[in-house]
């Protein structure tokens, strides 16, 4: 009988060595960020690159604020428009949304105006 119990204690234990050593997650690999590698020619990060590298005109201003009766806005949002659209898009835009609510002229005025100040210094 104690033959028995200590077979059984013992099993018992080497399964759960076994169990628990399945369960470890491996250690994740080191990176080595001093080891250069040359770019893909056509991967994401190469023409990143490029495009930061020799050409910012590439950006867009996504969010332009102004302050209208003591809140602040975002002009492309005022004038129901995507962000970092055009001028073009938003003077027609701004004539839409003028004759669908005369009331409320200055607001899309300020919200015009903040943009295209905005877009003429960039």
């Amino acid at each position: 009988m104690k033959w028995f119990i200590l077979l059984n204690f013992i099993i018992v234990i080497l399964l759960f060595i076994l169990i628990r050593k399945g369960r470890q997650r491996p250690t994740p690999s080191r990176l080595n960020f001093d080891k250069k590698r040359p770019l893909e020619s056509h991967s994401f990060e190469s023409v990143f690159r490029n495009r930061q590298e020799n050409n910012d005109s590439y950006e867009k201003i996504l969010n332009i604020l102004f302050q209208y009766n003591g809140e602040t806005w975002d002009a492309y949002e005022v004038l129901g428009l995507p962000a970092g659209s055009s001028v073009e898009a938003a003077k027609k835009a701004y004539e839409k949304c003028y004759q669908a609510n005369p009331d409320s002229e200055a607001f899309l005025k300020a919200a015009l105006e903040a943009l295209l100040q905005i877009k003429k210094n960039h």
